[in-house]
């Protein structure tokens, strides 16, 4: 994977964490399962730690290995809107 394709996978999840947010009116969390065997999935672990990093989202470690729960963050919000507007104004 080069890193266009890597940034566009962070946004894509933070995209997705954004969206599930808003249409769970914020409760619970997002639960997901990854298998690190697999490439993609893979992948997609490292592009939630690195947003977890950067305080975008939080992660909590499930009690079956590979499962977590995903909240976004405030910070994640407005990064997401950030970029949805400056995507707004560059179609214009």
């Amino acid at each position: 994977m080069d890193i266009k394709e890597r940034q566009n996978l962070r946004n894509l999840c933070l995209k997705e964490e954004y969206e599930y947010y808003f249409n769970s009116y914020g409760y619970n969390g997002h639960h997901i399962e990854l298998n690190l065997a697999d490439e993609r999935e893979k992948e997609t672990y490292l592009a939630l730690l690195y947003l977890e990093d950067k305080k975008l989202i939080n992660i909590k470690k499930g009690n079956v290995q590979g499962e977590s729960t995903i909240t976004i963050t405030s910070l994640g919000i407005d990064e997401v809107e950030k970029l949805i507007l400056e995507n707004e104004v560059n179609k214009k």
